[in-house]
């Protein structure tokens, strides 16, 4: 009897997977080269200009997809709109202006600032802690002792070195805590400072192009990142240092001769001036609703998406 059973359910089973194979194939059919190509060859057309995002191109393509689903039957879901309207904002960096003591400092030569800001940002400080290279390890410790709380820390790049071998790892491999990553960085956003001063010598390579790129935010723009961070040359530092009568240079190498932790509070003045432009973009979701018959299954809802926009031109 129960393989009987199993049989029949075999059966069954086999005869529901050849019915969808059938639905499958038959619904599958109605995508051809030739349609597909009339479609892409009007939405790729020079007349929508790229489709760029929030440009009129892409209007353009919104108002050519609604009036495709119009034609299909779809109901139109959003207040009876095809539209559903998006709070898109484009955010594109206007001048990042520094000052040390007054002297003005060169964006992409003395300093940048990462991540993107998406607000402007006017912000003086005067209190700071030199962190040595902002390590906390058990072979050689930075941190534990300082107190950060509101003020700004500086910091080297990488980690110390006596006679070309790591003070952390004891040999010519440096650890993990070289560069600028993670680890690092949380180490020291954990004693809470207000901003972090990083020296980092390779931004100068960097595209300024990406660097001064446009940024779209949808919805409420991102807080300034807190603690803000600072990536700056060699001079950028030395000037920070400069009423303290040290250098990085001469730092650099008191910590990697001693193979000891060098630390100190200082008095300066950095002046930060950021500012962007922001453009309230007309960008919108285009969607059409079909409703299902099976009395059941209509209750349930598939989402199908794509995406219209594109690069725009240039």
């Amino acid at each position: 009897m129960k393989t009987f059973n199993f049989f029949i359910a075999f059966l069954l089973t086999m005869a529901v997977a050849s019915a969808q194979e059938k639905a499958i194939v038959k619904y599958a059919n109605t995508i051809t080269k030739e349609d597909a190509f009339k479609r892409l060859s009007i939405l790729a057309s020079d007349e929508f200009a790229g489709r760029g995002t929030g440009q009129p191109g892409a209007e353009k393509a919104a108002v050519y997809i609604k009036s495709q689903f119009e034609s299909f039957g779809l109901v139109a879901p959003v207040n009876n709109s095809y539209f559903q309207l998006l709070d898109l904002k484009e955010i594109t960096p206007k001048h990042r202006k520094i000052k040390i003591n007054g002297k003005p400092q060169v964006f992409l030569k003395d300093f940048h600032a990462l991540p993107h800001l998406s607000e402007n940002v006017k912000l003086s400080f005067q209190d700071f802690v030199f962190v040595g290279y902002g390590i906390t390890d058990k072979n050689y410790d930075d941190l534990s002792s300082l107190n950060l709380e509101g003020k700004v820390a500086v910091v080297l790049a990488g980690e110390p070195k006596v006679n070309g071998k790591s003070l952390i790892t004891g040999t010519s491999k440096l650890s993990d805590w070289s560069g600028f990553g993670n680890k690092k960085m949380d180490a020291i956003k954990a004693k809470n400072p207000v901003a972090i001063v990083v020296l980092d010598s390779s931004f100068d390579e960097m595209n300024s192009s990406y660097l001064n790129k446009t940024k779209l935010v949808l919805g409420k723009a991102d807080a300034v990142q807190s603690p803000l961070i600072i990536e700056g040359s060699a001079s950028f530092l030395n000037s920070l240092l400069a009423l303290t009568g040290k250098s990085v240079e001469q730092l650099t190498k008191e910590i990697n001769g001693k193979g000891k932790a060098v630390s100190f509070e200082f008095k300066s003045k950095l002046e930060l001036d950021f500012e962007v432009n922001t453009r309230n973009l007309n960008a919108k979701n285009v969607l059409g609703f079909l409703e299902g018959n099976d009395p059941v299954l209509k209750k349930e809802i598939v989402v199908i998406t794509a995406h219209y926009d594109h690069l725009g031109m240039n």
